[in-house]
Protein backbone atom coordinates (compact mmCIF):
# COMPACT_ATOMS: atom_id res chain seq x y z
CA UNK A 1 0.00 0.00 0.00
CA UNK A 2 1.44 3.51 -1.12
CA UNK A 3 2.24 5.37 1.85
CA UNK A 4 -0.45 8.53 0.99
CA UNK A 5 -3.06 6.18 0.74
CA UNK A 6 -2.13 4.33 4.62
CA UNK A 7 -1.51 8.48 5.75
CA UNK A 8 -4.95 8.90 4.30
CA UNK A 9 -6.74 5.85 6.10
CA UNK A 10 -4.84 6.61 9.33
CA UNK A 11 -6.31 9.89 9.67
CA UNK A 12 -10.16 8.58 8.31
CA UNK A 13 -9.52 6.04 11.51
CA UNK A 14 -8.23 8.71 13.62
CA UNK A 15 -11.25 11.55 13.63
CA UNK A 16 -13.12 8.25 15.34
CA UNK A 17 -10.53 8.34 18.44
CA UNK A 18 -11.79 9.88 21.17
CA UNK A 19 -7.57 9.94 22.81
CA UNK A 20 -5.63 10.95 19.46
CA UNK A 21 -2.60 13.16 20.48
CA UNK A 22 -3.90 15.09 17.62
CA UNK A 23 -6.20 17.21 16.39
CA UNK A 24 -8.88 15.02 14.22
CA UNK A 25 -9.77 17.96 12.43
CA UNK A 26 -6.49 18.95 10.98
CA UNK A 27 -4.86 17.15 8.21
CA UNK A 28 -1.55 15.58 8.27
CA UNK A 29 1.12 18.25 7.94
CA UNK A 30 3.21 18.03 4.95
CA UNK A 31 6.69 17.96 5.46
CA UNK A 32 10.07 16.77 3.80
CA UNK A 33 11.85 13.48 4.26
CA UNK A 34 14.76 11.68 4.54
CA UNK A 35 15.53 8.31 4.07
CA UNK A 36 18.67 7.41 5.85
CA UNK A 37 21.19 5.70 4.14
CA UNK A 38 24.26 3.63 3.99
CA UNK A 39 27.46 5.25 2.64
CA UNK A 40 31.02 5.28 2.43
CA UNK A 41 33.49 7.64 3.75
CA UNK A 42 35.80 9.11 1.27
CA UNK A 43 38.90 5.80 1.18
CA UNK A 44 41.64 8.70 1.45
CA UNK A 45 42.13 11.67 3.77
CA UNK A 46 44.09 14.22 1.64
CA UNK A 47 46.75 16.74 3.75
CA UNK A 48 48.15 19.98 1.92
CA UNK A 49 51.58 20.85 1.79
CA UNK A 50 54.34 23.11 0.16
CA UNK A 51 57.63 22.01 -1.50
CA UNK A 52 60.87 23.38 -1.13
CA UNK A 53 64.34 22.28 -1.53
CA UNK A 54 66.22 19.62 0.40
CA UNK A 55 69.72 21.73 0.11
CA UNK A 56 68.95 24.89 1.14
CA UNK A 57 70.38 27.68 3.76
CA UNK A 58 70.74 31.14 5.25
CA UNK A 59 73.97 32.61 4.91
CA UNK A 60 75.68 35.00 7.20
CA UNK A 61 78.95 36.40 7.87
CA UNK A 62 81.16 35.23 10.94
CA UNK A 63 81.69 38.77 11.85
CA UNK A 64 79.72 42.03 11.83
CA UNK A 65 80.57 45.00 9.11
CA UNK A 66 79.51 47.51 6.45
CA UNK A 67 78.27 45.24 4.13
CA UNK A 68 79.95 46.97 0.43
CA UNK A 69 79.26 44.34 -2.22
CA UNK A 70 76.18 41.59 -3.41
CA UNK A 71 77.27 39.72 -6.12
CA UNK A 72 74.00 37.74 -6.99
CA UNK A 73 70.28 39.07 -7.22
CA UNK A 74 67.55 37.15 -6.57
CA UNK A 75 66.96 34.14 -8.79
CA UNK A 76 70.66 33.95 -9.85
CA UNK A 77 73.11 31.29 -9.70
CA UNK A 78 76.07 30.82 -8.39
CA UNK A 79 78.80 28.27 -8.36
CA UNK A 80 80.52 26.51 -4.88
CA UNK A 81 83.42 28.77 -3.70
CA UNK A 82 82.12 31.51 -5.78
CA UNK A 83 82.27 35.09 -3.93
CA UNK A 84 78.62 36.12 -3.23
CA UNK A 85 79.22 38.63 -0.54
CA UNK A 86 81.87 41.53 0.89
CA UNK A 87 82.28 43.58 4.08
CA UNK A 88 84.19 46.30 4.14
CA UNK A 89 87.99 45.39 5.42
CA UNK A 90 90.18 48.48 4.86
CA UNK A 91 91.35 49.11 8.37
CA UNK A 92 92.19 45.30 8.38
CA UNK A 93 93.92 45.17 5.78
CA UNK A 94 96.01 47.84 6.14
CA UNK A 95 96.34 46.13 10.11
CA UNK A 96 98.05 43.30 7.90
CA UNK A 97 99.75 45.42 6.32
CA UNK A 98 101.60 46.98 8.92
CA UNK A 99 101.98 43.51 10.44
CA UNK A 100 104.06 42.65 7.05
CA UNK A 101 106.18 45.31 7.42
CA UNK A 102 107.02 45.00 11.68
CA UNK A 103 107.63 41.05 10.49
CA UNK A 104 110.19 42.37 8.25
CA UNK A 105 112.31 43.95 11.09
CA UNK A 106 111.65 41.65 13.61
CA UNK A 107 113.13 39.00 10.79
CA UNK A 108 116.17 41.15 10.49
CA UNK A 109 116.79 41.45 13.92
CA UNK A 110 116.64 37.67 14.61
CA UNK A 111 119.28 37.70 12.19
CA UNK A 112 121.27 39.35 13.80
CA UNK A 113 121.02 38.26 16.81
CA UNK A 114 121.58 34.90 15.33
CA UNK A 115 124.68 36.04 13.70
CA UNK A 116 125.78 37.39 16.91
CA UNK A 117 124.97 34.76 18.86
CA UNK A 118 126.89 32.27 16.54
CA UNK A 119 130.09 34.60 16.62
CA UNK A 120 130.19 34.76 20.24
CA UNK A 121 129.79 30.95 20.32
CA UNK A 122 132.61 30.23 18.52
CA UNK A 123 134.73 32.80 20.31
CA UNK A 124 133.49 31.12 23.50
CA UNK A 125 135.10 27.89 22.80
CA UNK A 126 138.36 29.44 22.21
CA UNK A 127 137.69 31.31 25.62
CA UNK A 128 138.02 34.72 23.79
CA UNK A 129 134.25 36.06 25.65
CA UNK A 130 133.35 34.71 28.68
CA UNK A 131 130.34 32.72 29.76
CA UNK A 132 127.91 35.74 30.42
CA UNK A 133 127.96 37.54 27.25
CA UNK A 134 127.39 34.47 25.10
CA UNK A 135 124.35 34.26 27.85
CA UNK A 136 122.78 37.17 26.71
CA UNK A 137 123.82 36.57 23.15
CA UNK A 138 121.13 33.67 23.98
CA UNK A 139 118.45 35.04 25.45
CA UNK A 140 118.34 38.16 22.74
CA UNK A 141 117.92 35.38 19.81
CA UNK A 142 115.23 33.81 22.00
CA UNK A 143 113.45 37.41 22.54
CA UNK A 144 113.97 38.30 18.34
CA UNK A 145 112.62 34.87 17.84
CA UNK A 146 109.86 34.63 19.58
CA UNK A 147 108.93 38.36 18.54
CA UNK A 148 108.72 37.07 15.12
CA UNK A 149 106.77 33.96 16.31
CA UNK A 150 104.16 36.34 17.78
CA UNK A 151 103.80 38.83 14.71
CA UNK A 152 103.57 35.19 12.69
CA UNK A 153 100.63 34.79 14.40
CA UNK A 154 98.95 37.75 14.60
CA UNK A 155 98.90 37.95 10.52
CA UNK A 156 97.32 34.49 10.39
CA UNK A 157 94.60 35.45 12.79
CA UNK A 158 94.20 39.07 10.90
CA UNK A 159 94.20 37.13 7.38
CA UNK A 160 91.57 34.80 8.38
CA UNK A 161 89.24 37.45 9.89
CA UNK A 162 89.73 38.95 6.57
CA UNK A 163 88.67 35.74 4.89
CA UNK A 164 85.00 36.12 7.24
CA UNK A 165 84.78 39.08 5.64
CA UNK A 166 83.92 37.35 2.49
CA UNK A 167 81.14 35.39 1.96
CA UNK A 168 81.13 32.09 0.00
CA UNK A 169 78.82 29.79 -1.74
CA UNK A 170 78.72 26.38 0.29
CA UNK A 171 77.56 24.45 -3.28
CA UNK A 172 76.16 25.06 -6.33
CA UNK A 173 72.71 26.94 -6.59
CA UNK A 174 70.45 30.03 -6.46
CA UNK A 175 69.47 32.69 -4.33
CA UNK A 176 66.25 32.70 -3.48
CA UNK A 177 65.77 35.76 -0.96
CA UNK A 178 68.73 38.57 -0.52
CA UNK A 179 68.36 40.47 3.03
CA UNK A 180 70.35 42.84 2.74
CA UNK A 181 71.59 45.77 0.98
CA UNK A 182 75.19 47.99 0.76
CA UNK A 183 75.75 49.88 2.86
CA UNK A 184 73.97 48.57 5.27
CA UNK A 185 75.86 47.22 8.52
CA UNK A 186 75.30 43.37 8.91
CA UNK A 187 75.94 41.53 12.59
CA UNK A 188 77.86 38.69 12.83
CA UNK A 189 75.44 35.80 12.43
CA UNK A 190 72.77 37.98 10.44
CA UNK A 191 71.21 36.31 7.30
CA UNK A 192 72.36 38.00 4.35
CA UNK A 193 71.23 35.43 1.86
CA UNK A 194 68.56 32.40 1.54
CA UNK A 195 69.88 29.66 -1.57
CA UNK A 196 68.80 26.27 -2.30
CA UNK A 197 71.10 23.86 -4.01
CA UNK A 198 71.05 22.48 -7.66
CA UNK A 199 71.62 18.88 -6.12
CA UNK A 200 69.60 17.32 -3.12
CA UNK A 201 65.98 17.45 -4.89
CA UNK A 202 62.78 18.81 -3.27
CA UNK A 203 60.68 17.71 -0.14
CA UNK A 204 57.72 18.74 1.02
CA UNK A 205 56.50 19.85 4.29
CA UNK A 206 52.95 18.51 5.43
CA UNK A 207 51.05 19.51 8.70
CA UNK A 208 49.15 16.64 10.01
CA UNK A 209 46.91 16.37 12.89
CA UNK A 210 47.74 13.74 15.76
CA UNK A 211 45.31 11.25 14.81
CA UNK A 212 47.20 11.32 11.11
CA UNK A 213 50.52 10.45 12.66
CA UNK A 214 50.42 7.19 12.68
CA UNK A 215 49.71 6.99 8.84
CA UNK A 216 53.14 8.44 8.34
CA UNK A 217 55.86 6.63 9.87
CA UNK A 218 59.30 7.23 8.68
CA UNK A 219 59.96 5.46 5.58
CA UNK A 220 55.83 5.30 4.51
CA UNK A 221 55.45 5.64 0.63
CA UNK A 222 52.98 8.13 -0.55
CA UNK A 223 51.42 9.39 -3.52
CA UNK A 224 51.60 13.23 -3.80
CA UNK A 225 49.44 15.61 -6.46
CA UNK A 226 51.40 18.98 -7.47
CA UNK A 227 48.63 22.05 -7.49
CA UNK A 228 47.58 23.00 -9.98
CA UNK A 229 48.74 21.10 -12.55
CA UNK A 230 48.30 17.82 -11.40
CA UNK A 231 51.08 16.06 -11.57
CA UNK A 232 51.70 13.09 -8.95
CA UNK A 233 54.99 11.83 -7.58
CA UNK A 234 55.62 9.56 -5.31
CA UNK A 235 57.82 10.67 -2.03
CA UNK A 236 58.94 8.74 1.23
CA UNK A 237 58.64 10.05 4.66
CA UNK A 238 61.66 11.24 6.01
CA UNK A 239 60.79 12.82 9.19
CA UNK A 240 58.33 13.11 11.63
CA UNK A 241 57.92 16.30 14.45
CA UNK A 242 57.53 15.51 17.52
CA UNK A 243 56.07 18.73 18.84
CA UNK A 244 53.06 20.53 17.33
CA UNK A 245 52.81 23.92 15.86
CA UNK A 246 51.01 27.04 17.18
CA UNK A 247 47.98 25.37 15.10
CA UNK A 248 48.30 22.03 17.05
CA UNK A 249 49.98 20.14 13.82
CA UNK A 250 52.31 18.48 13.38
CA UNK A 251 55.69 18.63 10.81
CA UNK A 252 56.04 15.66 8.48
CA UNK A 253 58.66 15.96 6.17
CA UNK A 254 58.71 13.65 2.67
CA UNK A 255 61.19 13.56 0.41
CA UNK A 256 60.10 13.41 -3.81
CA UNK A 257 61.84 10.40 -5.36
CA UNK A 258 61.68 12.24 -8.86
CA UNK A 259 62.05 16.24 -8.32
CA UNK A 260 61.89 16.84 -12.47
CA UNK A 261 59.55 19.68 -13.80
CA UNK A 262 59.29 21.38 -10.34
CA UNK A 263 59.91 23.77 -8.34
CA UNK A 264 60.29 25.02 -4.75
CA UNK A 265 56.90 26.70 -3.11
CA UNK A 266 54.16 24.59 -5.61
CA UNK A 267 51.28 23.02 -3.17
CA UNK A 268 51.00 19.58 -2.94
CA UNK A 269 48.39 17.28 -1.51
CA UNK A 270 49.30 14.29 0.07
CA UNK A 271 47.08 11.27 0.24
CA UNK A 272 46.27 9.15 3.43
CA UNK A 273 44.39 5.97 3.94
CA UNK A 274 43.11 4.46 6.79
CA UNK A 275 40.83 1.52 7.74
CA UNK A 276 38.29 3.79 9.29
CA UNK A 277 37.87 6.20 6.18
CA UNK A 278 36.73 3.15 4.14
CA UNK A 279 34.16 1.85 6.96
CA UNK A 280 30.44 2.63 6.02
CA UNK A 281 28.64 5.49 7.70
CA UNK A 282 25.35 7.06 8.18
CA UNK A 283 24.47 10.92 7.56
CA UNK A 284 21.65 13.12 7.83
CA UNK A 285 20.93 16.74 6.65
CA UNK A 286 21.81 19.68 8.64
CA UNK A 287 18.51 20.86 8.87
CA UNK A 288 16.94 17.19 10.07
CA UNK A 289 17.91 17.44 13.77
CA UNK A 290 17.53 19.30 16.88
CA UNK A 291 20.53 20.24 18.44
CA UNK A 292 20.89 19.40 22.39
CA UNK A 293 24.14 20.01 24.47
CA UNK A 294 27.17 17.78 24.12
CA UNK A 295 26.99 15.23 20.78
CA UNK A 296 23.08 14.42 21.26
CA UNK A 297 20.95 15.66 18.54
CA UNK A 298 17.28 14.90 18.43
CA UNK A 299 15.38 14.09 15.16
CA UNK A 300 11.49 12.89 14.40
CA UNK A 301 11.35 9.14 13.18
CA UNK A 302 8.08 8.64 10.69
CA UNK A 303 6.69 5.60 11.12
CA UNK A 304 5.78 4.42 7.71
CA UNK A 305 2.63 2.34 8.55
CA UNK A 306 0.61 5.21 10.52
CA UNK A 307 2.63 8.42 9.44
CA UNK A 308 2.89 9.38 13.25
CA UNK A 309 6.32 10.86 14.44
CA UNK A 310 8.27 10.12 17.21
CA UNK A 311 11.36 11.92 18.36
CA UNK A 312 14.36 9.67 19.27
CA UNK A 313 17.65 11.09 20.62
CA UNK A 314 20.76 10.20 18.19
CA UNK A 315 24.76 10.63 18.82
CA UNK A 316 26.51 13.14 16.12
CA UNK A 317 29.93 12.62 14.83
CA UNK A 318 31.16 14.88 12.39
CA UNK A 319 29.67 18.11 11.33
CA UNK A 320 30.64 19.18 7.73
CA UNK A 321 28.77 21.06 4.91
CA UNK A 322 27.92 17.37 3.54
CA UNK A 323 25.75 16.30 6.73
CA UNK A 324 25.70 15.02 10.11
CA UNK A 325 27.66 12.00 11.07
CA UNK A 326 25.24 9.39 13.43
CA UNK A 327 27.02 7.46 15.36
CA UNK A 328 24.15 5.91 17.13
CA UNK A 329 20.56 6.33 17.35
CA UNK A 330 19.50 5.08 13.98
CA UNK A 331 19.69 2.68 11.00
CA UNK A 332 19.94 2.54 7.52
CA UNK A 333 16.07 2.12 5.65
CA UNK A 334 14.92 4.84 8.93
CA UNK A 335 12.29 7.76 7.67
CA UNK A 336 12.70 10.78 8.89
CA UNK A 337 11.80 14.45 9.43
CA UNK A 338 14.19 16.76 7.52
CA UNK A 339 12.87 19.99 8.06
CA UNK A 340 10.89 22.17 10.14
CA UNK A 341 11.35 20.04 13.17
CA UNK A 342 11.09 23.42 15.86
CA UNK A 343 7.33 23.06 14.56
CA UNK A 344 6.26 19.63 14.91
CA UNK A 345 5.44 17.67 18.22
CA UNK A 346 5.18 14.28 19.62
CA UNK A 347 2.73 11.87 18.08
CA UNK A 348 1.84 14.13 15.09
CA UNK A 349 0.96 12.74 11.89
CA UNK A 350 2.62 14.23 8.56
CA UNK A 351 2.69 13.21 5.16
CA UNK A 352 5.60 13.51 2.43
CA UNK A 353 5.83 17.11 0.70
CA UNK A 354 4.94 16.09 -2.51
CA UNK A 355 4.35 12.24 -3.83
CA UNK A 356 7.62 10.12 -3.03
CA UNK A 357 10.00 12.79 -2.49
CA UNK A 358 13.09 11.77 -0.34
CA UNK A 359 15.58 13.60 -1.61
CA UNK A 360 17.11 16.20 0.68
CA UNK A 361 17.58 19.74 -0.33
CA UNK A 362 15.09 19.14 -3.05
Amino acid sequence: MKFSNVLAAVVLTATGCSDSPTNPDLPPRAVETFEVQSERAPSETVYSGTLRARQRSDLSFLRSGQVVELRKDLGESFARGEVLARLDSTELSFAVDELAATLLGAEAERADAQRIHDRLVVLGDRGAVSRAEIDTAIALLESATARVTSINAAIAQARKRLTEMVLDAPYDGQVVERLVEPPQTALAGQTVYRVIGDSGGLEAVVNLPVAALDLFVLGHRAEMAVRPSGITRSARVTEVGNAAGLSGLYPVTLALEDSSGLRPGLRVEVAARSEADSQARLSIPLTAYLSSPGNVGRVFLIDPGTGRISGREVEIGVISDAGIEIRSGLEAGDLIVARGLPWLREGQVVAPLGIGIRRFNE
